[in-house]
């Protein structure tokens, strides 16, 4: 879960009601079919390492259910058991729980394609909003990033 989750930054309840059959291969790229807020269906790209981590965890899903990831029997997992699961593997890890959330990974996936070069209007189209406005918020400023661009382009900064 957590690796499909930073992977894709899907919300909490894109993962929850993931089916097996929404992963995919599109002219051999691995892609999620999802569904998202209003109904609206998007392709996710998928990472390799992420597609892989999900070919091994399918054998261990029961042939009863169409989700990926279910509770006890073959509904769904709930919101709340993602959140638990989480904040169990980050105390685990020596991470403060109380810091890390389904959101909060949501958050870094979209921080860190920005911060890597993506276009905002297609990491839009990735993270289903419906306005660019919604994407927007991920454009926050990291201080190294300002101490760098002014060492790059302030005039007084350059080297002769």
């Amino acid at each position: 879960m957590l690796e499909i989750l930073y992977a894709s930054g899907l919300r909490v309840s894109e993962l929850i009601t993931l089916k097996k059959s929404c992963i995919n291969n599109y002219q051999q790229y691995p892609v999620l079919l999802i569904k998202g807020k209003g109904d609206k269906e998007r392709l996710v790209p998928l990472h390799e390492k992420a597609y892989q981590k999900i070919m091994e965890y399918l054998p261990h899903v029961s042939q009863k259910t169409e989700y990926l990831f279910v509770a006890r029997g073959s509904k769904p997992m709930t919101r709340m058991r993602v959140f638990q699961l989480i904040k169990d593997l980050a105390a685990r890890s020596h991470i403060d729980p109380v810091k890390i959330s389904p959101h909060i990974i949501r958050h870094a996936f979209a921080t860190h394609m920005l911060k890597n070069g993506a276009d905002l209007v297609m990491l839009k189209e990735i993270l289903g909003h419906a306005h660019l406005s919604t994407s927007e918020i991920y454009l926050h400023v990291l201080p190294e990033d300002l101490k760098e661009l002014l060492e790059q382009y302030h005039p007084l900064c350059q080297h002769s």
